[in-house]
């Protein structure tokens, strides 16, 4: 069998310090089966682990590389978009061209591979993890590059897409102007983090069991027509239930991220490699403005029309029954418009927990203070934790739904109560295979 040999070319992370995984160019070589037309990419990485990305790039008219676009090469297999942690050993990347680029020959034309190893603590900005699948997890450079769009129903079901906040370093007001809990001052988080795209879905955290707890919490509401009842926001959902009720209810007393054996965030982590947990009150509200300083993540003024393209609440929530009375309850993620940075649901639907203790919070100092990777009092008396995003589907108030309005989640609710909240999962930005 004939295959057309094609340019390639290699891209290695830049990384300052230890050694940096490298793929050497003349260690790449990229062919074209005629018949199928898929891609072969042959790759040896050397020095360090690293996360493996392609690009394909065309030769322009004016003599410059242009990519030909992430979304057309999703169709890839092999040892890309993973971690790779072989050294010195040839590695194969397979892409479907005839499919992922629209039929093409791509034989005859000016063309070159671009693989890039990114280092392990700094992958690339979208992680994909299969809940279904042990420690199948996955890395793509953008939300074009995923396999399916971020709206199909496996990223709200079976797989948890996360994107990278890119969050190192960045000083920022935090807090909300006429809020008498919490006062805007100036925070600075220390490294970048995932978090998840959507709010942990009623099928996600199913699965984050182990399939061994089929109840996903109380719910009033009958699934609007259109939307996919496994893909509803999980309500019902609390500290406990989350990170355990012993050791997960320390935070942030002694082990920072330390959750009960058991738990549903331990049987993730087991499943998966991943060091998952809840963000801080400053991290999840870092995403949600997404670089926005106003009260709405749109940076548009606050409207009740404004806030219904943002998030479910009372009035927007309710769906008409079989029996045609009309109920209101969680609807399914990713419907209402995403932030600047692909996140989804950040106001309404449910309230998020974080792992802040409750406090009211008035800053007082210097106006130029900036507080450091904020993490919420350390006092155990205080048992109530923080929520964010808002006063979930059965509020009327939309005053609350802002990108700085935190709740009190009181971990004596009852269980009724409960359901309004939910929850967002946190990873760290380092790859694991």
């Amino acid at each position: 069998m004939k295959y057309a040999i094609i340019s390639a070319l290699v891209a290695g992370s830049v990384f300052s310090g230890a050694a940096a995984p490298r793929v050497d160019t003349f260690d790449v070589t990229m062919s074209q089966d005629p018949h199928s037309r898929v891609v072969t990419v042959m790759y040896t990485l050397k020095e360090e682990p690293g996360v493996i990305t392609l690009d394909i790039q065309t030769n322009n008219a004016a003599g410059g590389w242009a990519s030909i676009g992430d979304g057309n090469i999703r169709l890839l297999g092999g040892a890309v978009n993973r971690l790779v942690d072989e050294l010195d050993v040839q590695q194969t990347i397979t892409w479907h061209a005839a499919q992922s680029w629209g039929g093409r020959k791509i034989a005859a034309e000016d063309i070159r591979a671009v693989v890039k190893a990114w280092a392990t603590n700094a992958p690339p900005d979208y992680m994909v993890v299969d809940l279904e699948e042990p420690f199948a997890v996955f890395y793509y450079p953008s939300e074009a590059a995923l396999p399916r769009p971020v709206s199909d129903r496996i990223y709200k079901t079976g797989k948890l897409v996360m994107r990278k906040v890119p969050a190192a370093g960045v000083i920022w007001r935090m807090g909300i102007s006429d809020a008498d809990d919490q006062t805007p001052h100036y925070v600075q988080l220390g490294e970048d983090y995932y978090l998840g795209v959507y709010p942990l879905t009623r099928q996600q955290y199913y699965l984050m069991n182990n399939k061994v707890n089929a109840s996903y919490g109380y719910e009033r509401a009958e699934t609007a027509e259109g939307e996919d009842e496994r893909s509803r926001a999980c309500g019902a959902l609390s500290f406990a239930s989350l990170r355990g009720s012993l050791k997960g209810l320390e935070w942030p007393n002694g082990a920072r991220h330390e959750v009960d054996a058991g738990s549903a965030i331990d049987r993730l982590r087991k499943m998966t490699g991943l060091f998952f947990d809840l963000p801080t009150e400053a991290q999840w509200q870092f995403a949600c403005r997404a670089g926005s300083g106003s009260d709405l993540y749109t940076g548009k003024d606050y409207s009740e029309a404004e806030v219904a393209r943002l998030a479910w609440f009372d009035t927007n929530s309710k769906v008409m029954t079989a029996a045609g009375t009309e109920k209101s309850g969680t609807h399914e993620v990713g419907l209402k418009l995403q932030n600047a940075w692909g996140f989804y649901d950040m106001l309404g639907n449910v309230s998020e927990l974080c792992l802040d203790r409750y406090s009211i919070v008035n800053y007082t100092g210097n106006a130029s203070d900036v507080m450091k990777n904020p993490e919420g009092p350390e006092d155990a008396a205080a048992t109530s934790r923080v929520c964010c995003g808002g006063n979930a589907w059965y509020s009327n108030n939309r005053s609350f739904f802002t990108s700085g309005a935190r709740l009190e989640f009181k971990t004596t609710s009852d269980p009724y109560y409960s359901n309004y909240y939910g929850a967002r999962l946190w990873a760290p930005a380092h790859a694991v295979k």
